[in-house]
């Protein structure tokens, strides 16, 4: 089995973890994996297996040649399984695989920030015609997709996000704070996610400030609204309070450092002004 994954990565600054993490383990297990960026890869390319082949076509936005790139990747990679990983991806990834008909087409949702307009929702529509295998990561997704795109339901697998138990070590909670240098008798809540409007930064500041001082706040990765999440922490008093880690290359001592795992997020409802 060869599959071969697919983003269009030019508005999320390159590769994403979640297909990082997807293409390494399935490697591990043996399945054959492929990595393709359409536009910009970015630094998280870097933490792929080196067993992940990688395809990088940085194409230029609305780049009308790019199907025919795609099939020339689909002809080097002989994939067996293409998935798309999101909407901007799927049309010219779908319209270079009819091209090859016995290659295996997956679209997974992931969510949604608001809801798509008319003329993607007819476009989606199209597609998951043409699309055998269609998945989200939850319910809740899985219907907005299907009223959306007018697709039925029971097309939509569910497969549930999750953490591997396996990944942690039984480290005691304060050996992994001695490691990252934190104090022991405070109590931690800890967010691993991207700086990005969809994980809602600003919404744990405003918890953060509402919390009160026994609670301390550490965000653990990085994205593009790390400078004003930054200022917000700056211009309300949380310095001592709220910690912006930024990205780090083993999530697993903060977990195991933390009281609380807090994972705020954004599902087309406005953020409460920070007063």
């Amino acid at each position: 089995m060869r599959v071969l994954h697919l983003l269009h990565s030019l508005r999320r600054g390159g590769l994403e973890r979640v297909v990082v993490t997807v293409a390494n383990g399935l490697a591990r297990r043996g399945v054959s994996q492929g990595v393709c960026c359409l536009h910009d890869a970015g630094p998280l390319i870097d933490a792929l297996d080196p067993a992940v082949s990688r395809i990088v076509l940085s194409a230029r936005p609305n780049d009308v040649t790019l199907p025919f790139a795609l099939l020339r990747a689909y002809r080097s990679f002989d994939p067996d399984v293409i998935h798309t990983v999101d909407f901007c991806s799927w049309p010219d990834a779908t319209l270079a695989a009819l091209l090859r008909p016995r290659v295996g087409r997956l679209h997974t949702f992931h969510g949604f920030l608001e809801p798509p307009p008319a003329r993607w929702r007819w476009v989606g529509k199209c597609l998951s015609r043409v699309t055998h295998t269609l998945q989200a990561v939850n319910p809740d997704t899985a219907d907005q997709a299907a009223g959306y795109y007018g697709i039925p339901r029971e097309r939509i697998d569910i497969i549930p996000n999750g953490v591997d138990v396996e990944w942690f070590d039984p480290t005691p909670r304060a050996a992994a704070r001695q490691e990252l240098g934190l104090v022991q008798d405070r109590f931690y809540c800890v967010t691993v996610a991207s700086l990005t409007p969809a994980k809602n930064p600003v919404l744990l500041v405003v918890a953060a400030r509402r919390a009160g001082a026994d609670a301390h706040f550490i965000w653990v990765g990085d994205g593009p609204l790390r400078g004003q999440v930054a200022d917000l922490i700056r211009q309300h008093d949380l310095g001592d309070r709220f910690l912006l880690q930024g990205a780090v290359d083993d999530v697993r001592p903060w977990l195991g450092a933390a009281d609380a795992f807090v994972l705020p997020s954004l599902r087309g409802h406005p953020v409460e002004p920070l007063r």
